[in-house]
């Protein structure tokens, strides 16, 4: 067993690269198979190396993924019958942990009727708040301050 190490974050180009380079590494032990883990990229990047590779490879190389969709653009049905040696979709277990959160805030805070009979489908744009930049300006530091504060102030009626 071989630990290949990748980037945080990396690309499915730079995990195929790293892959590629490792599997046609004369000096190291064949890879038979492959175990990629959480990233859709690292799935990618995998089937891409070892898909690209085949033709100086004298055998095929497995992949198995844990914890990914398997949706990735030009993957034949071919190369996935040939090369993917398992996937455990992980999606099933984190709706888990949502409803089971969704259930406990509803035991323990007061949840209206109305919101349970008509779901409220909120359109919100993300934001972060960076201390370097509110400092660097009082007003908008005053500004934030003011947002948060009346935020704080409308108590469980607000739904962020």
């Amino acid at each position: 067993m071989v630990r290949i190490y990748l980037d945080e974050g990396a690309s499915a180009d730079q995990v195929e690269a790293t892959i590629r380079a490792r599997l046609s590494d004369p000096e190291e032990p064949a890879l038979e198979g492959l175990l990629t883990l959480s990233g859709s990229a690292s799935l990618q990047g995998a089937l891409q190396a070892v898909i690209a590779a085949r033709e100086e490879l004298d055998r095929d190389v497995k992949v198995g993924s844990i914890g990914v969709n398997l949706s990735i653009p030009g993957l034949l049905a071919d190369d996935f019958r040939r090369h993917v040696l398992f996937h455990i979709d992980a999606a099933a277990e984190v709706q888990g942990y949502l409803v089971t959160a969704a259930l406990h805030m509803s035991y323990s805070y007061t949840t209206t009727a109305r919101f349970i009979l008509r779901p409220l489908i909120l359109n919100a744009t993300p934001f972060v708040y960076s201390l370097e930049a509110i400092q660097g300006n009082p007003d908008r530091l005053a500004e934030i301050q003011a947002g948060l504060d009346a935020r704080l102030a409308l108590g469980d009626e607000y739904v962020d």
